[in-house]
């Protein structure tokens, strides 16, 4: 019989260090820098990619589209920012196009909702009680992030509760 000191490298050395599996695919570089550091990345039912990072690191390097800067005096870190915080990427032209964010998604979660659209909930700072939508569409179309102003999270989370509990109306309250 196998000493329970010896079962657990055992188990440890059979699962994961003999097993190389050869699985089909590759990866691929699509784009060398998109500008932003995604903290969350998600898939659309068009084959575009949503990058999403906070608001409150500072410039990023890739710009808002002319006319969509966001000024806020009693921000410290953003007082002027015309910096994109998120962007969404066409993998078949490696395309970036810059999608505004308004409140800071820092540990903030999200989840697909069944007609597609992204649901983004919490965060930090402004972003706390914040839900936010991205409805995609195809590459060559314009979409971008809408901030829900009619209905906030009832308690400011950082991505520890299920987004589930959005959907039964536990956590969401009318402004």
């Amino acid at each position: 019989m196998i000493s329970s000191n010896l079962l657990l490298p055992l188990l440890f050395h059979l699962l994961f260090l003999n097993s190389r599996a050869t699985l089909p695919g590759t990866w691929e570089l699509l784009v060398p820098n998109a500008g932003i550091a995604s903290m969350h990345t998600a898939v659309t039912r068009f084959n575009t990619v949503v990058l999403l990072d906070r608001t409150h690191i500072g410039p990023t390097k890739k710009r808002l589209r002319p006319g969509h800067c966001l000024s806020d005096p009693s921000d410290p870190l953003r007082k002027h920012d015309c910096y994109a915080h998120s962007a969404v990427l066409d993998p078949a032209t490696g395309e970036l196009r810059s999608l505004m964010i308004v409140t800071d998604t820092w540990c903030s979660s999200g989840q697909f909702l069944p007609d597609g659209t992204l649901l983004q909930t919490g965060g930090d700072g402004d972003g706390f009680k914040k839900i936010r939508k991205f409805t995609p569409c195809e590459a060559a179309a314009v979409c971008d992030w809408e901030e829900l102003d009619e209905v906030q999270l009832a308690h400011g989370i950082l991505s520890c509760f299920l987004i589930t509990t959005v959907f039964t109306g536990v956590v969401i309250s009318r402004v």
